[in-house]
Parts: C-alpha cells; structure tokens; sequence
C-alpha cells in the first residue's frame, strides 16, 4: 500500500513537471510582415504636369550664367503601356534645337525603387544610390572630330540648395561627366549636370556643349504647374 501511494505520488509529480515543461517550452510561431518601402518622388510624372525653363550660358572662366531669354516647355503628355509595365510619356523640348522652332522629343519613363528608368532599360536618376556608377556611354562628336567621348553617369551634390528662376530647392543631381580625348580642345572633362528637386521634378538642367567653345549651356525652372 505504501508503495502504491509512493507510485501515485511519483507519478503525479512527473506529470505536473511534464506540463510545466512543455507549457514554459512552447515557442509562439512567428506572423510573417511585409514591410513596404517607399521612396521620394523626384520626377513628378502625372499627366497634366508642366515645366518651363529658361535658356543660360555659362561663362567658362568662373561659372556666371547669362539669360538667353529663350524658353523650354516639357510636360506629361499621358500614361502608356509597354510590355505590360506603365511608363510615363514625357515630351521634352530638345534643348539643342532652335527656340524658334523647337524639336520635342518623347521619353517613355518609370519609377523602379529608388530608380528613374526608360523603356529601354537605362537609368536616368537614382535617390539613394550614390556610389555606384548608373551609366556608361559613349558619343561621337561629328565627322570633323570622330574620336569617340566616355560618358560616366552618376549621381552627386546630394541634398544641395539650388536657386533657379522658380525659388530655392533642395536637390539631387545627376553628374554627366564627359571624357574628352587629347585632340578634342577644353578637356580633358567637362560635365553636363541633371538636378532634381523632390516632389518637383527636373529644376535645372546641362543641354550640352560645343566642342570648340569653352562655354556651356543648361536651362533653369522659371515656372511650373503640378497636378
């Protein structure tokens, strides 16, 4: 009979000690999250939205721009589709055409993460990548200078205060750096900056140069309409 009381007990002990165990064991399956990332807007691609700029030179020894009171417009003309991804189509005034008869030219462009892209899959802008280089390209002057120019592509200047015709903006700019060989004059750099301003868009912007002349060209925002 004692036995049979010690057994009991035993065995009673060893089933409150088995409960607590797996009770104090049991580990709460974890609920998977999905964490959404978002990221500024820098293009501001709504149909409807507008830009104009003003055409400047820029003084080659110190950097004075001089108005050449000629105007751009480029806006978003509408949404489309291609190969199932929407783009957005920008039309842009071509800044190496003549103000009085301009050239526009279309862009089909898209926000991927932190990356502005085209249609054909080449970057145009990045607001968190500035390490990388985005870009590399290459371009031939004319037929009276064939040697080819490297383009390197990168973003720079970041959270920079820039004062345009249209106010003062915090920006990002993307640097084109071209990289000229040694029979081309005005070398062996030059570069051609893209600045945006968030929620904005594109506020001033490096339209080229001429191979024989040491000035540069870039058109700054004067006015704009945002949807």
């Amino acid at each position: 009979m004692r036995i049979t009381i010690c057994l009991v007990a035993f065995l009673a002990t060893m089933l409150v000690f088995s409960c607590k165990k797996k009770t104090n064991g049991t580990i709460p399956t974890p609920i998977d999250t999905v964490v959404t990332v978002t990221y500024p807007d820098y293009t501001a691609m709504k149909p409807g939205n507008y830009w104009i700029y003003q055409r400047y030179s820029l003084d080659s020894a110190n950097g004075v721009p001089h108005a050449l009171g000629t105007y751009d417009s480029c806006y978003v003309e509408k949404d489309t589709t291609i190969n199932g991804k929407t783009y957005h189509k920008y039309i842009e005034a071509d800044p190496n055409s003549l103000p009085s008869s301009p050239t526009y030219l279309a862009h089909f462009l898209k926000d991927s993460l932190s990356y502005t892209i085209d249609n054909h899959g080449a970057i145009l802008f990045s607001s968190s990548n500035f390490k990388d280089t985005l870009r590399i390209r290459y371009s031939y002057p004319s037929a009276a200078h064939p040697d080819t120019i490297k383009v390197v592509e990168l973003m720079g200047f970041r959270d920079a205060a820039i004062t345009v015709d249209a106010g003062t903006f915090v920006t990002s700019t993307l640097r084109q750096l071209w990289l000229l060989p040694p029979s081309l004059p005005y070398g062996p750099v030059r570069e051609i900056d893209v600045a945006y301003a968030k929620n904005i868009g594109i506020i001033k912007q490096g339209s080229g140069f001429y191979i024989s002349a040491p000035n540069t060209y870039e058109r700054r925002l004067h006015r704009y309409h945002l949807q």
